[in-house]
């Protein structure tokens, strides 16, 4: 870009060389906190599932499904061979991600526009609902965005330097954003955005070269993803429509009160940065803005035209670029006040506590998930070699409660469980009906049976067991899920 973002290595003083980890290590024990209060869910159990198996069962998985989210998988396989699995064990990576996307914007903001924009887009990025959702997620999603700021302060340098080295990087790094999530190169839009509003046209070639080389070292990736993409079929049109899910749900996550305070910032910021010219607001908007904006609106377009694969979720890795917005206008309106600026960002931060303290509840996950409470009264309230069978349930599994918790399952017996998920090459085992001739002698030999099921449908799980000479002896009613204790009469 040109005089606003001439060397920016250069802007970085020693006396600033903390400040990414001191912001980090902050982001991360936010994010942390009260991260294994909330019930393990549908989607983190997908994770573990597919991460407590072997290397070859996961590659196995990943040719036939789930591909985009194989990066993450092996990564957590890794971690879950070092620690425990429990939900904050799970989680802790995605808390860590967050404070690796604060450090990383910390840097980019500084670069761009000084000190105390990188800190203000650090902390307004931390603060963001979706983040804190993110950080208390057993999934990919805080890890995009980490890399995706990390992919913009490549591009960033790379662009204020000479030499191809940097743009090698950038190459590479954009490779390894698309391979831990193929909606990351969305983000290629958005650099390209990017450099024709700022950058001399130098740059574009280099640029081009080595966005070519990242999607080549990409490319098997992308066609693997592009053969799996029936497994986007559960999509629906988004509630509310594409509005909704944009405006309400992608950043705020229903956060009404974070959202009001938002776009006061964003209104009082950006007349204070056409009023004020603020110093490096222009340059740092010019990367912000086509972050926020672009990837959502190729994604909501093509979900419009042709097939529905937008989900609210898949665009947390934009959330950094709304963090660097907010970043400016708060700068931008404080100027030089100091004091000011720590205000408006403790307003910022407050006004997200609602759906801090909502997202770590018990039942904080989506549709009130009680995974974690049913495994509770299994590990607390089973003994070993009781068998254990799980009912139907909307659009999911319900023996995924047991992948979730896998320690509380593994003395039971799973009597109706057919082919295994890692022999099918999929996530879920295979149930077989309490009826059949494999069935039934498993089930004869039990002296008590655990009958999971799902509260909001009828399930014929219950009315076979007593078929088979089962009666119930005690009941659960949680919040989603009704737990029976059998006996045979």
């Amino acid at each position: 870009m040109h005089s606003e973002m001439t060397t920016p290595l250069a802007r970085l003083r020693v006396s600033e060389r903390a400040d990414p980890w001191l912001a980090g290590a902050a982001a991360t024990l936010v994010t942390a906190l009260l991260s294994w209060r909330p019930s393990f869910w549908f989607d983190e159990a997908a994770t573990i599932a597919a991460a407590n198996r072997s290397e070859v069962d996961i590659l196995r998985l990943l040719l036939n499904f789930d591909a985009v989210h194989g990066l993450y998988y092996l990564a957590m396989h890794v971690w879950f061979s070092w620690v425990p699995v429990n939900e904050f064990t799970a989680r802790l990576p995605s808390a860590v991600a967050v404070g690796a996307a604060a450090a990383g914007l910390l840097v980019l903001g500084t670069l761009l526009a000084g000190r105390p924009t990188g800190w203000a887009a650090a902390v307004a990025a931390t603060a963001v609902p979706r983040t804190l959702w993110a950080g208390v997620e057993a999934r990919s999603y805080a890890l995009t965005a980490a890399i995706a700021v990390w992919l913009t302060v490549a591009l960033v340098v790379a662009a204020s330097a000479r030499g191809a080295a940097l743009w090698v990087l950038y190459g590479l790094v954009l490779a390894l954003a698309i391979v831990s999530f193929v909606y990351l190169g969305l983000m290629v839009f958005a650099h390209a955005l990017t450099l024709a509003l700022r950058r001399p046209r130098r740059t574009l070639l280099p640029w081009a070269a080595a966005t070519a080389g990242g999607l080549a070292l990409a490319s098997p990736l992308i066609s693997l993803t592009l053969n799996q993409r029936q497994q986007l079929d559960w999509i629906n049109p988004a509630q509310g429509g594409f509005a909704t899910g944009v405006l309400f749900e992608q950043w705020f996550t229903r956060s009404r009160f974070f959202l009001g305070v938002c776009v006061a910032l964003l209104a009082c910021g950006s007349a204070a940065v056409l009023i004020r010219r603020a110093h490096g607001a222009h340059a740092a908007l010019a990367v912000a803005v086509p972050w926020v904006v672009v990837p959502t609106v190729l994604l909501v377009g093509y979900s419009a035209w042709f097939r529905d694969v937008y989900q609210p979720r898949y665009l947390t890795f934009t959330t950094p670029g709304l963090g660097l917005v907010l970043g400016v206008c708060v700068v931008a309106i404080a100027r030089h006040w100091i004091r000011l600026v720590v205000l408006l960002l403790a307003v910022l931060a407050a006004s997200s506590s609602t759906a801090f303290i909502t997202q770590r509840g018990r039942y904080g996950k989506p549709g009130a998930a009680d995974y974690s409470a049913v495994a509770d009264l299994i590990e607390h309230g089973a003994r070993p070699h009781d068998c254990v069978v799980f009912g139907a349930a909307p659009r999911e599994p319900l023996r995924a409660i047991a992948a979730a918790r896998p320690g509380a399952f593994v003395p039971l017996d799973d009597v109706a469980a057919g082919v295994s998920g890692a022999e099918a090459a999929q996530l879920w085992s295979q149930d077989l009906p309490l009826d059949s001739d494999t069935v039934r002698p498993r089930l004869a030999a039990c002296a008590t049976l655990w009958v999971i099921v799902d509260r909001r449908v009828p399930s014929p799980v219950t009315s076979a067991a007593e078929r088979q000479g089962f009666a119930v002896d005690q009941h659960w009613v949680l919040r989603r899920t009704v737990v029976l204790r059998m006996v045979p009469r």
